[in-house]
């Protein structure tokens, strides 16, 4: 009889176990699969708005070398992108210190067509140098 109760209690613990691990492993799944539904496209969306204002800036330096104004298109179309972007991101995240970073990187970036503009009014007033100066980083 004591070695059936012994018997009995060690099964139970054993069942206890696997239902205690199966329970851990099924909620260690969840938030693998909230961090892949979620900080993942996070993370690629800021690396397109990175990608973006590395473009804005090269776009900006190319017209600064080669006085083309398709590369000022292009900067214009990198500026709409990453604002685009950056909205897209802030509808994806519900964090208050992650949005308030977001609005900060879009006032830097709805900022950025300004300097080009007033780079451009400097170019074409003859003033290079000073162009050169602002839009360097």
């Amino acid at each position: 009889m004591v070695l059936s109760v012994g018997f009995a209690i060690v099964l139970l613990l054993t069942i206890g176990v696997g239902v205690a691990s199966i329970l851990i492993n099924s909620r260690a799944i969840s938030e693998y699969q909230d961090v892949l539904a979620v900080n993942v496209p996070v993370v690629m969306h800021l690396y397109e708005i990175r990608g973006y204002t590395l473009d804005q800036a090269g776009a900006l330096n190319r017209y600064l070398v080669s006085y083309d104004e398709y590369a000022m298109s292009d900067m214009y179309a990198s500026c709409q992108n990453a604002l685009e972007t950056i909205t897209a991101t802030k509808n994806m995240v519900s964090s208050e210190s992650v949005q308030t970073q977001l609005d900060a990187i879009m006032q830097s970036a709805a900022y950025y067509p300004s300097v080009a503009s007033r780079v451009i009014a400097l170019v074409e007033d003859g003033e290079e140098a000073e162009a050169r100066e602002l839009a360097s980083p």
